[in-house]
């Protein structure tokens, strides 16, 4: 049952990114949830306008979910 997890039973890591705004091409969609993609097609997260949970128990609503071991990590340097 990994979306009932409570506050403190998840993992110690958070294992997903949530973006803080919807991608442009999300905001005119009328679905209320579904998955997010690569333009290859591979699957990279997934987003629900009523919110998702993370692997450490907190919610985000509305949420665009990023699974972190989907993607390539790049540290920016700024400055």
């Amino acid at each position: 049952r990994k979306w009932h997890r409570g506050p403190g039973q998840g993992a110690s890591e958070c294992s997903s990114q949530f973006l803080t705004d919807p991608p442009e091409w999300l905001e005119d969609s009328e679905q209320a949830q579904g998955k997010l993609a690569c333009s290859c097609g591979a699957k990279l997260g997934a987003f629900s306008w009523h919110g998702l949970q993370c692997s450490c128990g907190a919610w985000s609503c509305p949420a665009f979910q990023v699974v972190l071991s989907r993607v390539d990590r790049h540290v920016l340097h700024v400055g």
